[in-house]
């Protein structure tokens, strides 16, 4: 009888180990797994390249007006496979909301089939590296591996709405 209760004794023994060895390894994998996903998310964030914002001096706009202007800009960079933003500058006042300019936009907005009549006008420049593969700048009228300076963008808003880009380039 002693002898079967060693037996039992030694099987929960070995059970127990057992036990403990999932958990130690479940703990292990886990940590594996946490220290991989913060790496990733620490190398894109060091990846990712800082974009130079140059809000320049304006009496029309502010930073919060011009933010969601870059933010659009940003965003059709970003949608360009392989492009890169380097920086985005703010031309001035004079580009913006004159009588002729808010015609121009809207005559071209019209064209390209926006129904909205828009009466603001933002005008910002762009510096930006096309992409190093030539099926990515297909029918982009970009070249390959090239450095895109001072690029023009004007954008569009109907009283404070969202901005759209009506018009890009030199």
């Amino acid at each position: 009888m002693e002898e079967s209760e060693d037996n039992n004794i030694e099987k929960l023994n070995i059970y127990s180990n057992k036990s403990k060895r999932k958990k130690v390894l479940i703990i292990v994998i886990s940590v594996l797994c946490i220290v991989t996903v913060a790496a990733c998310v620490i190398t894109k964030i060091i990846t990712t390249p800082k974009v130079e914002i140059d809000y320049g001096t304006s009496d029309i706009y502010t930073q919060k007006d011009m933010d969601k202007a870059i933010k659009v800009i940003k965003r059709r960079i970003k949608s360009m496979k392989g492009f890169e933003l380097h920086k985005v500058y703010y031309v001035d006042d004079k580009y913006c909301n004159s009588d002729s300019t808010l015609k121009w936009i809207n005559d071209l907005a019209k064209r390209d089939g926006w129904t909205e009549e828009f009466t603001q006008v933002i005008y910002f420049r762009s510096d930006f590296h096309t992409s190093k593969k030539e099926k990515d700048v297909e029918n982009t009228g970009y070249a390959v591996d090239d450095e895109e300076i001072g690029f023009g963008w004007y954008l569009a808003r109907t009283d404070g709405g969202k901005w759209r880009i009506i018009s890009g380039g030199y």
